[in-house]
């Protein structure tokens, strides 16, 4: 993948859509960015508009997350036929496990996309085995993820934080640790499987 963006013109853009409300894909938009702008390209960082139709052959639109974006986002501000055409001049960039919903609800675009990317490895042998060409696209470290200062033990509100959907797989291996719970000052916040969003 940066092999493709580092081929184009040093002047190559890369624009890059996100849902607003789920700060952990934004988070996932800022660092492909930052990634980009390492490269020398620009790069700027949509949340909640639309890609361009028909953008100059440099310039690169990748959607983060499309089951957000477009499941939560651009179907409910467009007809469908405009969000499949809007999104053949597009780069999905996937995060989700292959068979979850999520994961479902992203083939429904793939056929339509650019192209199709994501950020772990069996993520991409999932997308081929279906028929998708896709690319792995690592994400690394950049020094925005650094924290200011790290925070000793002591003064750490929480021991433990969890964001995400509540699967089968997920539910069981919590409940294996439950006697850790009551010990330690944890978060958990997730929602049920399906398309669902957490509050």
């Amino acid at each position: 993948m940066a092999a493709n963006i580092r081929a184009g013109s040093d002047k190559a853009r890369g624009s890059l859509w996100d849902d607003q409300i789920e700060s952990f894909h934004s988070r996932i938009g800022e660092l492909i960015a930052a990634g980009f702008r390492e490269l020398g390209c620009t790069a700027q960082l949509h949340l909640d508009q639309p890609p361009a139709e028909d953008p100059p052959e440099e310039k690169l639109q990748i959607v983060v997350t499309p089951h957000e974006y477009h499941n939560l986002y651009l179907s409910e501000q467009l007809c469908q036929k405009r969000a499949r055409s809007l999104t053949s001049s597009v780069l999905l960039l996937c995060t989700e496990q292959p068979e979850t919903g999520w994961f479902q609800s992203n083939l429904q675009w793939a056929g339509y996309a650019r192209g199709v990317a994501d950020i772990n490895a069996l993520g991409v042998l999932a997308y081929r085995a279906r028929g998708f060409r896709s690319h792995h696209l690592h994400l690394g470290y950049h020094p925005m993820l650094a924290a200011p200062r790290k925070k000793p033990q002591a003064e750490r509100k929480y021991d433990l934080t969890f964001l995400g959907s509540l699967t089968p797989r997920r539910e069981k291996f919590l409940a294996r640790r439950a006697d850790f719970f009551p010990s330690a000052s944890v978060i958990l916040d997730w929602c049920r499987w399906g398309l669902q969003k957490p509050k």
